[in-house]
């Protein structure tokens, strides 16, 4: 009876491995800045750069393209933004992170039909074959950023997983897709196993890139922060170890 109930428990605990092991693994936010938090900024003001220029230090570990017009960068949030995220706060509505975020911003002048963006400045990690790829990211629509009705402040936005520097998983957002001003949604888009491998990405470095348009006429802006890469791996790989696993205990076990 002893044997069988160790056999039993051993036969769990193989288990509970294989199912931990096809769990997400989260790449950290440090990796690829995700969190916005870097550098840690003193005041509501922040850093941004304006009228069609770029910069790959100002976000470390992201180039920031701003379009003719426009401004791009990271701040802390102020009350006037999102109710309750003044410094040091938390910037609050369940999904952002920290106290800074990043955005993309109308500057003045005339309407542009160009786009602003934020793209990983390094691989945030290497595509593997048999394995899925989830970015989810909060996006937030700031308050008293123009207009008068919400969902009305980015004419088009969108979020893309690159592979060796091309687009190859996005999700574009209208501004129906947005939320109301002063609140934060998650929004994910994946990279899955079966186009990795019908098109051959593993072996090419994965990028993020967060894009914009920007209107002059509605002073738009749309902000990102809290960005997670979930990876998961091959789950029948995952069953074979357990499989073996558990054939190594019932021969142990015959033998005894």
């Amino acid at each position: 009876m002893l044997r069988r109930t160790s056999l039993a428990v051993a036969a769990i605990a193989v288990v509970g491995l294989v199912t931990g092991l096809a769990q997400a693994t989260l790449v950290s936010q440090s990796t690829f800045n995700g969190s916005f938090e870097s550098p840690a900024l003193d005041s509501d003001t922040g850093q941004s750069i304006n009228g069609g220029t770029s910069n790959d230090t100002i976000i470390p570990k992201w180039n920031v393209v701003c379009a003719t017009y426009a401004y791009a960068g990271m701040n802390n949030p102020g009350d006037s933004l999102y109710a309750g995220a003044a410094y040091p706060n938390d910037i609050p509505g369940g999904y952002a992170e920290g106290q800074q975020s990043s955005y993309l911003h109308w500057g003045g002048g005339t309407w542009s039909s160009s786009i602003s963006y934020l793209e990983t400045t390094y691989d945030v990690c290497t595509i593997a074959s048999g394995t899925d790829y989830t970015l989810t990211l909060a996006v937030g629509t700031p308050l008293n950023i123009g207009g008068n009705t919400a969902n009305t402040k980015v004419t088009q936005a969108s979020i893309s997983i690159l592979a060796g520097g091309t687009a190859v998983a996005t999700i574009t957002l209208n501004p129906a897709d947005l939320p109301g001003q002063g609140a934060w949604t998650d929004v994910s888009v994946s990279l899955m196993r079966d186009v990795i491998a019908a098109n051959g990405y593993a072996g090419q470095g994965l990028k993020i890139k967060l894009w914009a348009k920007v209107n002059a006429a509605s002073r738009r802006r749309i902000d990102f922060d809290n960005l997670r890469l979930d990876v998961v791996p091959e789950p029948a790989a995952l069953s074979v170890l357990g499989i073996g696993a558990l054939g190594v205990l019932l021969r142990k076990r015959r033998r005894q």
